[in-house]
């Protein structure tokens, strides 16, 4: 394992304490640690979206869902964060095209979307 993905993994890992305690600047903290450390982990950049969200930095929590997103096309709940984050930012069209992509692409895996 790299070092940095320790790391990495150990900040991620201080937020969930110090959410539970209601500190979420403290857990943004290391969750921008943790995001710095591995650009590529999904989850450091996914949790620290939703604490941003939390902390009512929509900005901030649509830049890091985005990113989540583009590390993993295919989560559904970062899509669906992301376009709750667009929301509560104020873009609801961009909310609603979020939902509306992942509607089609849920429906075109089921094989409903197949004529």
């Amino acid at each position: 394992m790299h070092y940095d993905l320790v790391i990495a993994t150990v900040e991620n890992a201080l937020r969930r304490p110090l959410l539970a305690a209601n500190k979420i600047s403290d857990a943004i903290a290391h969750l921008s640690a943790a995001a710095s450390a591995r650009p590529d982990y999904f989850d450091a950049h996914f949790n620290l979206g939703i604490a941003q969200g939390t902390a009512g930095n929509f900005s901030s929590a649509i830049q890091e869902l985005t990113t989540a997103v583009k590390l993993k096309p295919d989560d559904a709940g970062a899509e669906a964060n992301l376009g709750a984050a667009f929301a509560a930012f104020g873009d609801n069209q961009k909310a609603i095209s979020i939902s509306v992509v992942r509607c089609s692409l849920t429906r075109q895996h089921s094989g409903q979307g197949k004529s």
